[in-house]
């Protein structure tokens, strides 16, 4: 019996397109919010090497930030191709 694996773009394509809405606000909450609470938490206490840590990470934040909306931006284009015309040809 042959096990067929999705990627997790595969899955956000054909989910509706809430869903991948809803995974880019997660996502920026996470990007935005609770990673750097997480570094300031538990590495900056940790001398030099936490503090340049915490540092990179908040230079390369607003980068990051801005390629996960992007690569959500081209997916959420997707899904609304998928589910406005593929899956509508796909029903009659």
């Amino acid at each position: 019996m042959k096990y067929n694996r999705t990627s997790l773009v595969e899955e956000l394509i054909t989910a509706p397109w809430w869903v991948v809405v809803a995974t880019c606000a997660i996502g920026n909450l996470v990007i935005w919010l609770i990673i750097p609470e997480y570094l300031e938490a538990n590495i900056s206490g940790s001398g030099i090497i936490g503090s340049m840590l915490t540092g990179g990470y908040a230079g390369a934040q607003p980068l990051i930030a801005k390629i996960f909306n992007l690569a959500m931006i081209i997916i959420f284009a997707f899904s609304l191709f998928y589910n406005l015309m593929i899956k509508e040809r796909w029903s009659n």
